[in-house]
């Protein structure tokens, strides 16, 4: 059976099945205080590869595990853990990508401001006070006052068309300004240092929670097949290989928050 998924408006797509794990574990990922604040990817994909084969042989070994004090309610966690935390980190993933949107599109609203403002001090070169209006509503370089910017000279032009049409202005850059407005309006808010870190900080909860799952429930496998050297084994190993562990050092991971929107 096809799996359903949802496409954000940051081009990520996201498991619906997944979604509905991460909703049913929220507040007891929310609960969970942070251990590790740096998760990379490929240690995602670990934890992740680890807690479903662990889920899988915990299934099997349920009446033991259970028999010797794993409280039963924690195979229906383990089981919706790694779900949650590939939502939670497809989420971190569309917050980064709202990032780029925002660098790849921003420069254009800059110089859209920069275009009708140049033109609205032309056009009314003549009147001191409205050229001191113009002068003042533009002064800001920061993003949000940019995004607040081009709304203003859109109205503020059509207040003064004839005088923009006087110096053959393209009167169709005063509609175009708005829609970019609004646009970047919409990535300003999920293009923030807070946006973004709230989201990682979330991701970075979810698999701390999957950590926690695992080391309870192998904690409880290797007391109860202590004896069992080959069963044992299903319940050990390193959560994060050496090899992983060197390659977390040196990767440049998508979860390195860059350098976000001014919104000063």
């Amino acid at each position: 059976m096809k799996k359903s998924t949802t496409t954000t408006d940051a081009g990520v797509v996201i498991n619906d099945s997944n979604k509905a794990e991460y909703e049913a574990r929220l507040s007891e990922i929310m609960a969970t205080e942070v251990c590790n604040s740096n998760v990379s990817t490929t240690m995602a994909t670990v934890l992740n590869a680890i807690g479903e084969r662990l889920y899988n042989r915990a299934m099997q070994d349920k009446d033991a595990l259970v028999a010797a004090g794993l409280p039963a309610d924690t195979f229906g966690k383990l089981k919706d853990a790694p779900g949650a935390c590939r939502y939670a980190g497809a989420e971190l993933k569309a917050a980064l990508e709202y990032v780029s949107k925002w660098h790849l599109e921003a420069p254009a609203g800059f110089a859209m401001v920069e275009t009708i403002r140049q033109a609205l001090l032309y056009a009314l070169s003549d009147n001191p006070d409205l050229v001191k209006i113009v002068r003042e509503m533009t002064k800001s370089t920061a993003g949000s006052a940019m995004v607040q910017q081009l709304q203003d000279c859109a109205t503020f032009g059509r207040l003064h068309r004839q005088a923009l049409e006087a110096i053959g202005f393209d009167l169709s850059l005063l509609d175009k300004a708005e829609e970019l407005s609004a646009c970047l309006a919409n990535l300003l808010g999920a293009s923030s240092r807070d946006a973004v870190i709230e989201v990682k900080v979330i991701r970075d909860k979810a698999y701390t929670y999957l950590k926690n799952l695992i080391m309870k429930v192998r904690t409880c496998g290797q007391y109860v097949f202590r004896n069992d050297k080959q069963h044992l084994a299903e319940y050990t190993g390193s959560l994060l290989p050496k090899k992983v562990g060197r390659r977390k050092k040196t990767e440049n991971e998508e979860t390195d928050i860059p350098a976000l929107t001014n919104a000063a």
